[in-house]
Formats: structure tokens, sequence, C-alpha cells
């Protein structure tokens, strides 16, 4: 139901109120930017053109100056268009610092506009503590007729819908009980990106690898049908941290679901056009049906004004009509032609001589093809445009204009500069063009030596595993690979170069096989050879290799020792992207997973990607690998989004890739499901892995890792998600898998989810073998070397199940001993778990004052490190709920609830039985009961 009512006498507003409020708006906005005698010019043109106006735009630039003096930020005052307004209400009349609006108290004015002001606000009704922009519609505009409230009430509609790191997120909305509606917005602590750009005085490069966030947010706000249509450097604004928050949908539009133009409505035509002309598109001004082109158009001169610090109409415009048609008609110069200001090119840290060679050619094709006047003449979508810019930042041709030999050469030159030699070093060029040809022909006749040495090899290999030869017996994978170590030493001996390759080859084999032992040895004689040679290069590679099956072998410090040779050795071959591709990525893994050093690991697996892409190229399986590894680390920095478009473009790339094999194309599937976990969109998690579970068997047998892994995570979800008999039909697979060392921690991981399952369902109490195993497998040291984060999970697995066999005392414990043992950074998430079994332990026992402090210090970890509106988070929070009723405040506790469930609704669904749970507590702590006796069914949320 929408939140503004219809007044059957609002359709007797008369609409040149809003056309009128809205010229004089424009004006303002051209006239406030003016100084001296360019003011006065201005006031007296609009005097003659329309003397109507010219009064009241004194009045609003006199209070924005009286405004400005009193150290409030630039914003429109309330003022009356003329005295003979048959309106009464003036915008923004009544509200002033302390005013309740709703549940929030205004605190101070953050801006002011055409339709609505904001303010810095704060939760006032007990609840929680929360500090928001709160967005007020002006009283002129209230009635549904007029256009502002509907559009008012699509802002928050559409605001609902984008969850984006990049994008302001809305809070809630309502109505106050005089009819004033708000929406309670995240309240950003930024300055326009173009500020924020100047006064850091950022190079070209770093403004557009800043300018990427936006294109990020618009990226995937067009992908939900929404195109935004008043981009401009005010509503980009930029935290202190660097990050882009996107502002204002209050005029966007949900496009057609086939992603086609959306026309304007009676609506819209009634309304006006609420738009920023100096950053419109000519389609907008023109009054056309509008697609994402309109936003790709804005973007491109948000992007003009970033890199040369002018805007692209060169008009001395001082009237709304001029601008108009300098957009509709005229084409903008390109921005290099632009610069003549040091001023501008000293907030870029460069000279206007450079500046204008750094933005020429590419970035000004890149820039004037977005502003094309027609839609069609500009980039087909947003993506389209970032694909240039992320060409551009990699030293890569664009594809915005087609270059020719000339400029492609250019481009090469720019990217390997050692390498070329241009003008008087022509003739050298020569001379080494006929050396090479002699030294590929030595090296022809060396690989013809090499290949036939190889080809011997595999084939005397093979002769080994004849039945007849073999006496018979069919010798197994391993004795094969025992006997080519063997074999390649015996033949191999006297070309040691292509010993080491057959020898790493047979060394990946045996640690893909779970051979970690045997591969040990066999990397250890790889990297012997390469260092007998001087070859370090591909000692670095070895050692690289090396040091990852250690890693797997639960030699934590010796793989540590083994990569940083590995990268000493590598800084030694500078343009060997291949080779620092692969151990950046090593380093990345070792990052996330030994150290959760999440920014270290991000850095490197960015670092990774780049040679990745030099070296193999984007459409490689081994960049598809990097990609994986970045979108794993990217959603455990809970920057979900990009970690969402790298694993889909992983699985998109694998699907058509013919390196990758049927364990590849799972993991992805896998992946894919673990980072829809981590945005807690855990229904979609049940339903996705269902498919790819059923894919897995089909590949690789039901009890193949990669699919012991997606069973693991499927049962976790429908535990969380309150389904625990449907999760007790995985528990006898969870309890089988493959024996081979590689496996043994999915096996860990996977009886102790199977352990929760069990207890989940009342039936792990006969089950001594099995709590037999859990106890013991909380004590070995071998799993904690591995991986400590995986003991930490077996400590705190045994209180879960203590609490769910209705042993509180001893969940309690089990709780505490295990905040004791962890380490409160690297297993913060762990602690937080554990601390929130302590504190339902402690509420099962009656000990509210205690429970709720040690459950408010998880929610605020689980708050930090999952986000506040994770589904996770707000589910644990519930727990509070109780305590606070049960120490006599039940209106916060209602406040938990109800500020939870919208959320919990979108994420798990309203069928989801945990839900269900949530909503039966919600009316119990509503319903009045007799007396102060505690609710005989407490519910607790902890799985």
């Amino acid at each position: 139901m929408p939140i503004f009512g219809t007044d059957a006498c609002v359709a007797s507003m008369n609409a040149s109120l809003s056309s009128r409020w809205q010229d004089l708006s424009s004006l303002y906005e051209e006239a406030v930017a003016l100084h001296g005698e360019q003011r006065a010019d201005f006031l007296k043109r609009i005097a003659d053109r329309d003397g109507a106006l010219i009064a009241p735009l004194k009045r609003l630039l006199a209070a924005s100056e009286r405004m400005e003096a009193q150290g409030f930020l630039k914003a429109l005052p309330a003022v009356e268009l003329d005295d003979d307004d048959d309106s009464t209400t003036q915008p923004g009349e009544g509200w002033s610092a302390g005013t309740r609006i709703g549940p929030y108290a205004l605190l101070r004015l953050l801006g002011s506009g055409g339709m609505a002001q904001v303010w810095l606000a704060e939760r006032a009704d007990g609840s929680f503590h929360r500090q928001v922009a709160l967005k007020l519609l002006f009283q002129p505009w209230r009635g549904a007729e007029s256009g502002f409230a509907s559009r008012f009430a699509r802002e928050r509609d559409i605001l609902a819908a984008l969850d984006h790191p990049h994008i302001a997120a809305l809070y809630e909305a309502g109505v106050t009980s005089e009819g004033q509606p708000w929406l309670a917005l995240q309240y950003v602590q930024g300055e326009s990106i173009t500020d924020y750009c100047d006064r850091r005085h950022l190079d070209v490069r770093a403004r557009v690898q800043l300018f990427r966030q936006v294109l990020e947010a618009v990226r995937y706000a067009h992908a939900n049908l929404v195109i935004h249509r008043d981009l401009k450097p005010d509503n980009v604004l930029v935290t202190s941290q660097g990050e882009v928050r996107l502002l204002d949908f209050g005029i966007a539009k949900l496009m057609e679901p086939e992603g086609g133009a959306a026309p304007d409505t009676e609506l819209t035509r009634q309304a006006g056009r609420p738009l920023t002309p100096r950053y419109a598109s000519p389609e907008q001004l023109r009054g056309q049906p509008l697609t994402t082109a309109c936003d790709v158009y804005s973007l491109g001169v948000v992007l003009y004004e970033l890199l040369c610090g002018e805007s692209p109409y060169e008009t001395k415009t001082d009237t709304a009509a001029q601008l108009e048609q300098a957009i509709l008609e005229r084409e903008p110069r390109a921005p290099s032609r632009r610069v003549g200001d040091e001023h501008h090119a000293d907030a870029r840290g460069t000279s206007v001589k450079l500046l204008r060679r750094l933005l020429s050619p590419e970035l000004d094709a890149v820039v004037l093809r977005a502003l094309g006047k027609h839609p069609l003449a500009r980039y087909a979508s947003v993506e389209a445009l970032q694909a240039d810019l992320e060409r551009w930042l990699r030293g890569e041709p664009v594809q915005v204009r087609a270059p020719g030999a000339a400029y492609r050469l250019l481009k090469f030159a720019r990217r390997h500069r050692v390498a070329v030699g241009l003008g008087s070093l022509a003739v050298a060029s020569l001379v080494a063009v006929a050396t090479v040809a002699v030294l590929l022909g030595v090296q022809a006749r060396q690989d013809a030596i090499r290949a036939e040495a190889a080809r011997d090899f595999v084939l005397d290999l093979f002769r080994t595993a004849n039945p007849a030869e073999a006496k018979g017996v069919d010798p197994t994978a391993r004795e094969m690979l025992e006997r080519g170590v063997r074999k390649a030493d015996q033949s191999l001996a006297q070309q040691p170069e292509l010993l080491a390759e057959v020898l790493a080859g047979l060394g990946d084999v045996q640690a893909t096989r779970g051979e970690l032992a045997m591969a040990d040895a066999t990397f250890r004689r790889v990297g012997e050879i390469y260092r007998k040679l001087g070859r370090t290069d591909k000692l670095a590679w070895a050692q690289a290799n090396h040091a990852e099956n250690a890693w797997q072998m639960g030699q934590r410090d010796r793989a540590i020792a083994l990569l940083d040779e590995a990268e000493k050795n590598a800084r030694g071959h500078p343009k060997d992207h291949a080779l620092h591709a692969k151990v950046s990525e090593v380093r990345g893994w070792f990052a996330r997973v030994i150290d959760r050093d999440l920014p270290r690991a991000e850095a490197a697996m960015q670092e990774a990607l780049r040679h990745s892409i030099v070296a193999h190229g984007r459409q490689d399986v081994r960049t598809v690998q990097i990609l994986r590894g970045l979108a794993l680390t990217e959603s455990e920095l809970h920057r979900h989004q990009q970690a969402r478009q790298h694993i889909e473009e992983a699985a998109s790339l694998a699907a058509r890739l013919p390196g990758f094999e049927s364990a590849d194309l799972s993991n992805i599937e896998y992946q894919q499901a673990q980072i829809r976990h981590a945005q807690g969109h855990l229904a979609v998690v049940v339903a996705d892995l269902e498919g790819a579970l059923h894919r897995c068997g089909e590949r690789l047998g039901k009890h193949a890792e990669i699919c012991a892994s997606m069973r693991g995570l499927q049962a976790v979800t429908l535990l969380r998600l309150g389904e625990a008999g449907r999760a007790l039909q995985l528990v006898p697979d969870l309890l089988q898998g493959p024996e081979t060392e590689s496996s043994s921690l999915r096996q860990a991981s996977n009886l102790v989810i199977a352990c929760r399952v069990l207890a989940a369902n009342g039936q792990l109490g006969p089950q001594h073998d099995l709590r037999r195993r859990l106890a013991q497998l909380a004590q070995e040291s071998d799993i904690g070397n591995r991986v400590r984060s995986l003991a930490t999970a077996v400590r705190w697995s045994l209180a879960e199940v203590a609490l769910l066999e209705g042993e509180a005392a001893q969940a309690a414990a089990m709780a505490a001993r295990t905040i004791e043992g962890a380490d409160p950074v690297r297993d913060r998430i762990d602690v937080a778990r554990a601390q929130l079994l302590l504190g339902v332990a402690l509420q099962a026992q009656g000990r509210h004052a205690q429970a709720l402090a040690v459950l408010d210090k998880s929610w605020r970890a689980y708050a930090s490190d999952l986000g506040p509106h994770h589904a996770l988070t707000l589910l644990y929070g519930i727990n509070r709920a109780q305590s606070l009723e049960a120490l006599g405040d039940r209106a916060g506790a209602l406040a938990i609830i109800d500020d939870a469930l919208p959320e919990l609704r979108r994420q798990l669904g309203s069928e989801a039985r945990v839900m269900q749970r949530v909503v039966r507590l919600r009316t119990e702590l509503a319903a009045p009961r007799h007396g102060e006796s505690p609710r005989a069914d407490p519910a607790f949320f902890f799985i």
C-alpha cells in the first residue's frame, strides 16, 4: 500500500506554483555560482525578461549569503514566490533542530533543493542509536496530484531495492501524523568527487580509478532496471577512506522489464522535469523517452570535468536557454583542448603540457563518445564505457576508435619502452632482427631435440604399464607416478632442464591426486635442478608450487618461507608476467587463508590478475582461476557486488574455455553459492545448490571432494533457515568421502556439520562414536596447524551441540574456553560466534543482564564483519530482545525485531521456518500477559 494518501481537494491545485518554483530554483542555481558584476548583469537580464521572478530570486540570494555567513552548507532558503501566492505553507516551515519527524529528531540542516530538504537526524525513540540523512518533502507538493509526492514515494521504492556498497542505502520511510513524508537514508560524510580529487591533487590515473566506483554503482542500478537521471558531482560523494557513495535517486525511473525505453508518464509530464540542466542529456531536455543512455551522457559530463576541470559547454552562459542550446546543438571540444589553466593542471599533479598529452587521444575519444548527442552515438552501456577505461588503465588500445597501425604501434611502444626503439634506432633494429632469426633457428633445433626426448620418455612410461611387461598386474596411478619419477631421472639425466620440466609436471599431478608427500619430494628435486642451472625464473615457479604443497601438508612456516624465496627470485624477472601472476596468486591465497589479512590478499589477487591478463589474456584458464580467488576475497571483505561480478565472469568464461575440467566447473558453482551465502541470501543458496549438487554428482561422483563441500554448505544453510529436518537427509553423505590427505580438512569440517545437524534434530545423543570423534577433533593439533579457523569452529561447535541438547552450563563453559583460546583479531568472527553461544547459554540459565552484555558484543562484531543488514547479524541480534524483555524493556525488544523483520523477509523469504519463529516471537512479545512470568518457550537463534 502506498505511504502517500490522496485527497480529492488536491485535484484542483494550481500547477503554476510547481512550474514557477522550478524556474526560480533553476535560476537560483545559476545565479549563486556567479559573483560581482557577472551576477549583476545576470539579474538585470532576468528582470528584463521576467520581472515577477526577480524579487524572490534576490531574496533567495540574500538568504543564501546570510546562511553561508552563519556557517550553514549551501542551501535553498524558504521564501514566498510572490505576495499573491495562495499557498500559506512554506518550504521547511516548522523544521528546526530538535523537531521530531517519525522516530527521528532533527539535528542540523545538510542541504536543500527544489523539492526537499535534507537534515542530519538521529533515532530518538530509544530502540537503538543511528544517525541518518532525513529527507523531507516541501509542504507545497504534498498532494499526489502535484506529482512530487508520488515521485518521493517512487524514490523510497527504488532505493529500498538497491543494495550496493557504492549506493547510499535507504533505511526506512514513513509519513507523520501531520502528513509529512520522510525518508531515512544512510548518512554519508564525504565531499563531491570533483572536490575530493582536486583537494588531494589526484592525478588523471587516480581519478579514472576512482570513477570506476561510480560506474560500478550505475551499472548495478541499470542491471536492476533503474535509471538515475540526475548524475552530477554533488550526487557522487567520496568518503575520507576513498569510497564512493552515489546519492539521490529521487528522480530515478524504473525501466521496462525488457530494458527498453521508459516513456514519460502523465505523472512525469505534470510534475515537470526534475533534473540539473548542466549534467542532463539532450533527450532529457527535449522531454523524450529515456534509456540508460541518458546516464551514460551524464557520466561523460562528470568524467570531462574530472579530467580537465572544465565543463564541456564553452558558453558564457547566464541563462538556462543558452545552456540548453549548447547541450542540444554544439559539439564539445576534446578535454585535452580545454586544458589551459595551470590551476587545473596543478590540481592533477602535473603541468598543462603533460596533462594535454595524458588526455589525448584515448581519454579524449572515450569522453567524446560518452557525450554523443544521440543515444545511439554513445557507448551502448555503462559496461562498454567501463571496459574502455579499464583498457586505458592497462595501457591497451581503447575500442572507441578504430586504431590504425601507427596508433597500435605507439601503444605497444608505450607498454614496452625499453624493447622498442624508434627513429634513429631503425638500422639497429634491422641488425637485431637478423640476429634473432639466427637464434630462432638454433632454438628450433634445440626444441626438436627436447620434443623427441619428451616423446620417448612418455612412450617408455606407458610401455611399463603394459600388462605383458608388468607381469599381468595393472599398475595403480600412484605406482605410475613413482615409476615416472624414476624413469625421468634415468632417461633425462643428460638434459637437466627437460628433466626439471617433466618432474614439475609429475609433481603437479601428484599434488592434484592428494599424494602430498610424494609431490613434496618431487618439487624439492625440481628446485635443486633449477638452482644448479642458475635459472632463477624457473626456480621461482618451482618454489611457488612447492609452497602451495607445503601449506596443504600443514607446514605453514615452511610454505611461507618457500614463497618468500619465490618472490625474491621473481624480482629479477620483472617482465615475466606469467611468473609474477603465479607468485602473486599464491601470496593472495596465503594472506587470505593463513594470515586472514584480507586487504593484503585482495591487493595480491589484483596484482596477479593484472599480470595474468598481460601474460595470458582474460579468456584463459589461469586468469579465470585468479578471478575466482579474487571473488572469494572480495566477498569476505563484504564487497559483494564486485565478488558477484568476478565469479560470474569466471563462470561465463569457464563454460566456453576448453581447458576447464569438470571439477573446475563445479568449484566455480560452489564459489557462486559461497558468495551468495556471504551476502545472506540463504533461500537462493539452497535452490542453487540443489542443481549444482546434481551436476557435481554426475560429473565427478557424489562423494568427490567438491561435492562434499557443496553438501556441507547446503546443510549449514538449511539449518540457518530452520529446516533441520531437510538437513538431516544429508548426514549420511556428509559422513562419507574420499580418504585422501587433501580431503581430510573437508572430512573434518563435514563431521562438525553432521554433528550439528543431528543435534538440531535431537539425534546426536545415541551417536557416541560421532561425539567422541568431534571431541577428539577439537584436540588435534594437525587440524589447528592447517586451518586455525577450523580448529576454533570445532570448539564452538561443541558449545552449540551442548546448547541444542539442553546443557546450558556446559555450553557456557565451552564457549568461554573458545573465546579464551582464540585470536581476537584473526579469529574475530569465530569469537563473535562463541560470544553468541555464551550469551544464549547465559539466557537459558536466566542470567539476562550478563547475557545482554555478551550478546551486544557479539552483535556488534557481526555487524562490523558481515554488515548491519546481513541476515545473520539481524537474526542473531534478535536474541537481545529476549533479554531486554526479561529485564523489563519490552518496547526495546519489539523495536529490535521490527527493525530486523523487513530485511530478514527479503533475504530469507517469508516461508522459511526461522522467519515464522521470528514472527511468532514478535506476536508473543506484543501480547499482554498476566504478571511478570517469563514465556514458557523462549526462542533462541544461534545456529
